[in-house]
Parts: C-alpha cells; structure tokens; sequence
C-alpha cells in the first residue's frame, strides 16, 4: 500500500509537472504570436507608407509633366485662352481615341509648334492632328510608337519637305500600307513617288492634308479604327487618362505643395 501510495505520489507530480511545461510553452507560443503579429503589422505599415511615399511622388511628376506640357502649349498657342481650348481639344481626343493623355498632350505640342510657326491656322492643326491620332489608334500603336509616328510628322512639318527617311522608316514601318497610300494620294506609282522624294520634291503642305485625307478614308472605310476603339489597348490608355486628368484636377487643386513634401 505504501509503495502504490508512493508511485501515486510520484505520478501526480509528474503530471503536475508535464502540465506547468505544457501551460508555459502555450503561454510562450502566445507570445511569440503576438509578436510575430505585431512585427507583421508593423512591417505592412512601413510597407503602406513607403507605397504611399512612391505613389505621391509619382503624382508629383505626373503634375510636373503635365505643368511642362501646359508651358509648352501656352508658348505655341500664342496665348492663354488658345492654350485652354487647345488643351481641351487634346483631353477629348484622349478620350475618344483610347490614346494616353500624356501621349496626345505631347504629340499636339511637337505638332502644334511646328504647324504655327509655318503659319498653320488653329483649326487646320486640329483637324490634321485629330487625323494623325486617329491613325494611330487604327493601327493599335503603343504609346512609344504612336510618340515616334508624332515626331516624324512634326520633322516633316518642320522641314517643309518630306524625306524618304519619314515616309518610309518612321512612318512606314509602324503604318503598315502608308508609302502605298502616300502614291495614291499624290496619284502617282511609288516608283514615282521613290524618285520624288529623292529629289526633295514632296512638300510638306501640300502632300501632308492629301496624305491624312487619304489614310483616314483607308482606316475608316476598313472598319479598323471603328474596331481599334473598343481593344483592351485603347480602354486600359482611357483609364490611364482618367487617373491622369483626375490628377490634374487635384494638382490644380494644391496636392502638389503637399505632395511636394514627402
């Protein structure tokens, strides 16, 4: 009886003691998890400010390009009531055409330069450039590539002449058909065509209005620039747009001081 008394004895403190590791290593479990959580927390907030760190500074040079932008078009333009409604123009266009904000912005202020300064009226460069645009989003440019069809139209413009460099590098290898269509809109073989340009004989101003007529007719007509609108491409560049245009607003509206100082 003694020794089942004294194994019994034995037993509950082992038991007891199995039972105080069993408690201690729970309690420390717990602590360890909370503080596996805590440092997670925290780590997600250091995580949440430095997005939001890069996110206002990313705002901040949207602004500055769109500021730059702005200047550009005040200096072409002639005036700030020009500037308005020509900055008006372009957001529409953005929006019609599914073409980034910042892409026709800065098209129309390499072309809207060129084109005054050969003594272009506002209306013509609006319709021209709206037929550039237009073109563009037919042929489901990128945003890079639509900057480098602008440019080659902005040197054509620039040099009054049109050079085979233009019309069949810059041009022709992003507007599948546009050397073609040039020779029908000058009704002439590109053959012919080939011979004139190396002689320097295409003029900008009279070639430019006959080339745009006649590729906007070409992608109409195909039903390439009625499809080109509703792609993922153009409806993603429309959203870009809105995020754009909504900062716009808020960087006219001070964001900019205040983001200024992150």
């Amino acid at each position: 009886t003694t020794t089942l008394a004294s194994y019994q004895a034995k037993l509950r403190a082992v038991r007891s003691e199995i039972n105080n590791v069993t408690a201690a290593t729970k309690k420390q479990n717990g602590a360890s998890k909370a503080m596996g959580k805590s440092l997670g927390n925290l780590a997600r907030g250091f995580a949440s400010v430095y997005v939001a760190i890069e996110a206002g500074r990313a705002i901040f040079n949207t602004i500055r390009q769109f500021d730059s932008l702005r200047s550009s078009l005040l200096a072409a333009s002639g005036g700030a009531a020009q500037a308005a409604k020509d900055f008006e123009f372009i957001k529409g266009l953005a929006k019609e055409t599914g073409i980034e904000l910042m892409v026709v912005a800065d098209g129309y202020r390499q072309i809207g330069s060129a084109s005054r300064a050969s003594g272009m009226a506002s209306a013509d460069i609006n319709k021209q450039f709206g037929q550039m645009t237009k073109i563009s989003r037919a042929f489901g440019l990128t945003a890079a590539d639509t900057s480098l069809v602008m440019l080659a139209f902005q040197q054509m413009i620039s040099k009054g002449v049109v050079s085979s460099e233009e019309l069949r590098r810059q041009l022709g290898e992003r507007l599948p058909g546009a050397v073609p269509q040039a020779a029908k809109a000058l009704g002439v073989t590109t053959l012919e065509l080939s011979n004139m340009l190396k002689k320097g004989e295409v003029i900008t101003k009279d070639f430019l209005p006959k080339f745009l007529d006649q590729m906007d007719n070409f992608v109409t007509k195909s039903g390439a620039y009625a499809a080109s609108l509703e792609t993922v491409t153009a409806n993603q560049q429309r959203f870009t747009t809105a995020l754009q245009e909504s900062i716009l607003i808020a960087g006219d509206g001070g964001l900019t001081a205040s983001i200024s100082q992150l």
